[in-house]
């Protein structure tokens, strides 16, 4: 047994167990790829697949043969990438939620590359969910999230709170008042961001320790175009206030304060726990969680 049987069933596994695909990918005989199939198997005692009519299924076995098989050449792809680039700048790949790329990831990455000059820094904005499986398959070495992680294999390090602005339109205010009570706001016509986004996470989450589920008319993965429909007297939003405070310069557009309710958004740091954590990786840490 060795990386190359491990490389060869990880394959056939890629490619929903077939081994005329597998074999064209490799660049290797069907023959080839059966007996190496067949050595692990032998190795191991035991059946990686059910063949059933001429296809192949996946056992049991073989699937947890599988998870340690993608662990153990995410290492070795990583060890190889590193050591052919020892002589090279060092890389990072980020991935940044879209509240917090949009806001402050550019403030990270600028810290970073002055405290390592040579820092070879990759960034991808994107929603929270993607980004978790991009570190689960080592397409990211670091993330910067709001939202709740779902996967138990990655590490969460909370490093900075803030609040949630209700904003709502200058006109709405001038029927309502700056005040609102509970029971006012949730009858109100909700601007929201997609089910799965940090912002709407905490939203819906203080709803339901209220005993409330609100559905919104609108839903948007951009959160300026929930605060233009809000300037537009759509309805009412809840968003960053770093966004409310930075890009809300007119003045159709107010906070409004609700009786008894806050929402607080947690940002945090995750990467995989099997991961190993370079050097930026902990200088990156260290801005977010010591220097900012």
């Amino acid at each position: 047994m060795n990386l190359r049987h491990l490389r060869i069933f990880e394959a056939v596994c890629r490619f929903d167990c077939n081994i005329t695909a597998a074999a064209n990918f490799l660049h290797m005989t069907q023959p080839s790829v059966s007996i190496a199939i067949k050595e692990i198997e032998k190795y191991y005692g035991i059946s990686v697949f059910d063949r059933l009519s001429r296809r192949l299924y996946l056992t049991e076995a073989g699937r947890e043969l599988l998870k340690y098989a993608e662990r153990i050449l995410a290492f070795s792809d990583e060890m190889d990438y590193k050591m052919f680039s020892w002589k090279k700048s060092e890389r990072i790949r980020i991935g940044a939620s879209l509240t917090i790329g949009s806001e402050y990831v550019s403030g990270y990455v600028s810290k970073l590359k002055k405290a390592i000059p040579e820092i070879d820094a990759r960034v991808k904005i994107e929603p929270s969910r993607y980004l978790e499986r991009k570190l689960m398959d080592n397409s990211l070495d670091i993330a910067f999230v709001e939202a709740k992680t779902q996967t138990e294999e990655l590490v969460k390090l909370p490093y900075y709170n803030s609040s949630l602005v209700v904003a709502a339109s200058s006109e709405f205010l001038e029927d309502k008042g700056d005040v609102l009570s509970f029971e006012e706001f949730i009858k109100l016509p909700f601007l929201l961001r997609e089910r799965g986004s940090g912002t709407r996470e905490i939203f819906d989450s203080v709803m339901e320790q209220h005993g409330v589920s609100i559905e919104p008319i609108w839903e948007a993965q951009s959160t300026m175009a929930l605060i233009n429909a809000v300037g537009e007297n759509m309805g009412v939003s809840v968003v960053p206030r770093s966004v409310f405070e930075s890009r809300v310069k007119s003045r159709k557009v107010r906070e409004i304060k609700v009786e008894g309710l806050e929402f607080i958004q947690q940002f945090s740091i995750i990467y995989h726990k099997d991961k190993i954590v370079t050097p930026a990786m902990k200088e990156l840490i260290a801005i977010c969680r010591d220097k900012l």
